[in-house]
C-alpha cells in the first residue's frame, strides 16, 4: 500500500511539473512570437517612407557653372543652393571617407552589441517623431 502511495505521488508530481514546464515553454514562446512580429512591424513600418532605389540610376546632382575668359581664366562660378563638383570616388582620401562616416554615424566602429542599442534609440525617436 506504501508503495502505491509513493507511486501514485511521483506520478501527480510529474504530471504537476510537466503541467507548469508546457505552460512556461507555450507563454515563453508566445512571448517570443510578440517581439519577433513586433520587430517585423517596425521595420515595415521604417521601411516604407523610403524613396525607390531605381530612380538613382538618372540622379544627376546640381553642379557650380563656371564661366571662362578666352584665356581660359575662371570670370565667375555660379551655383543655386549647392556649391558642388563631382567628383570620381578613386579620387577621394580614404581618411575623407572614414571621417564622414564617423560624423554621420558616430556608432560606426563600436562593438555589435551597441548597435542594437542603437536601433532602439532609433525606432524610439521615430515613434516619438511620428
Amino acid at each position: 500500500m506504501a508503495t502505491e502511495t509513493a507511486s501514485s505521488s511521483a506520478v501527480g508530481f510529474m504530471g504537476g511539473v510537466t503541467k507548469v514546464a508546457g505552460s512556461t515553454i507555450l507563454i515563453t514562446t508566445m512571448i517570443a512570437s510578440a517581439a519577433v512580429a513586433g520587430g517585423l512591424m517596425g521595420v515595415a513600418i521604417s521601411f516604407r517612407n523610403l524613396p525607390d532605389v531605381h530612380s538613382l540610376k538618372g540622379y544627376i546632382p546640381n553642379e557650380t557653372t563656371h564661366i571662362y575668359d578666352i584665356n581660359g581664366k575662371t570670370l565667375a562660378s555660379l551655383h543655386d543652393e549647392e556649391n558642388r563638383e563631382v567628383v570620381p570616388l578613386a579620387s577621394i582620401s580614404p581618411h575623407l571617407k572614414l571621417a564622414v562616416l564617423a560624423i554621420e554615424d558616430s556608432n560606426f566602429l563600436l562593438p555589435c552589441w551597441h548597435q542594437s542599442l542603437w536601433y532602439c534609440a532609433s525606432y524610439r525617436d521615430q515613434c516619438s517623431a511620428g
